[in-house]
């Protein structure tokens, strides 16, 4: 008999799979049931609904930028930085998209509890932003002017469209826009080696 938790790992992860390469109407419990051979009342036995799905994927990816926020907490703050910058870079390398901008990009069609789960997740990672710019201004790493909250929100702003940029330009689009944030902050290049795409 299938683990239970496997089962339900494995199709957030599906879930998720969906999410980051076509967004909230890329993908039904039927799609998914088909991956792992069961039939989808075996989906809706461990989520009743799509929402539910769907809200399941932003926590946990909510808990994987906590266990990465805490993994990185030793690093300076440029380097925690450069370090989410560089996942970022990754997604558009594989041709996926933080499953939080996509849900942002396609707001007005998904369903609100879904957003308000995506706004609570987006809003720690902003306060990450805001945080780790306020502390780097004060270490003399990076440079900006106005507050560290109007900075974070460009960051984030940055982030967001770089990842959608990529989809239709590629990774280049994506290091390109955040090499360009990278200057604006007095940052070093993160990507040095990649000449106009991803290394």
């Amino acid at each position: 008999m299938p683990d239970p938790s496997t089962t339900r790992s494995q199709i957030l992860s599906l879930a998720q799979e969906h999410l980051m390469r076509g967004g909230y109407h890329s993908f039904s419990f039927a799609d998914i049931a088909r991956v792992l051979d069961v039939k989808p009342a075996a989906v809706h036995y461990y989520f009743p609904s799509k929402v539910d799905l769907v809200i399941a994927v932003v926590r946990s990816y909510g808990e994987r930028f906590e266990a990465w926020t805490a993994a990185s907490a030793t690093l300076t703050p440029a380097a925690r930085l450069a370090g989410y910058f560089e996942i970022g870079r990754r997604f558009a390398e594989d041709g996926r998209v933080c499953p939080l901008s996509l849900v942002i990009a396609q707001r007005e069609a998904v369903p609100e509890p879904v957003v308000e789960a995506v706004r609570r997740v987006q809003g720690r990672i902003l306060d990450f932003y805001v945080q780790t710019l306020a502390e780097a201004r004060a270490e003399g790493a990076v440079c900006f002017e106005g507050s560290a909250e109007d900075a974070g929100a460009l960051v984030a702003g940055s982030l967001i469209g770089a990842q959608l940029l990529a989809r239709l330009e590629g990774p280049a689009g994506y290091v390109r826009v955040l090499r360009q944030q990278a200057r604006t902050l007095g940052m070093p290049d993160p990507w040095p080696s990649a000449e106009g795409g991803a290394s």
